[in-house]
């Protein structure tokens, strides 16, 4: 029953958004944008977990907290990824026609998720352990429909 928290949350997001928007766009163009963006969304959970905290107390905030950073971590070595493998295909192959460019960024999507999957299994997150379960359950129910 606690509306106004929220909304405070989101106004101060929204007015953080709008001023590294202002800032970040002259220095990054739309890529400024986008970080500006992500970084209000950032902010808006971090204000809502204190927030959290200070009406329930601890909620089990240290697991967390450690699920998040690496979560942020896999996420940068995936970014770190795409990088390399968004430049290398540019010097082998090009990105001149329309299909060069299609066919980078699936690449270069299907290595960024190989490697955020990688990273969490080898760093045996829950969350990919239940990602994993869910691609598993509907694989057998496909398997198991198309067998009967």
């Amino acid at each position: 029953n606690d509306t106004k928290t929220p909304v405070f949350a989101a106004i101060s997001s929204i007015v953080v958004n709008i001023i590294l928007s202002i800032i970040l766009v002259d220095v990054m163009q739309q890529g400024g944008l986008a970080l500006a963006y992500s970084i209000c969304g950032i902010v808006n959970m971090i204000l809502l977990l204190i927030f959290l905290y200070m009406k329930i107390g601890d909620y089990g905030v240290k697991p967390f907290l450690i699920s998040m950073l690496k979560i942020s971590a896999a996420c940068i070595i995936m970014g770190l990824a795409v990088s390399l493998v968004s430049s290398g295909w540019e010097m082998l192959f090009g990105t001149g026609s329309k299909f060069a460019q299609l066919f980078e960024l699936l690449f270069a999507i299907g290595i960024g998720a190989g490697v955020y999957f990688g990273t969490t299994f080898l760093w045996k997150m829950e969350e990919c352990r239940q990602v994993w379960g869910i691609f598993s359950r509907r694989l057998k129910r496909k398997k198991s429909k198309s067998n009967a």
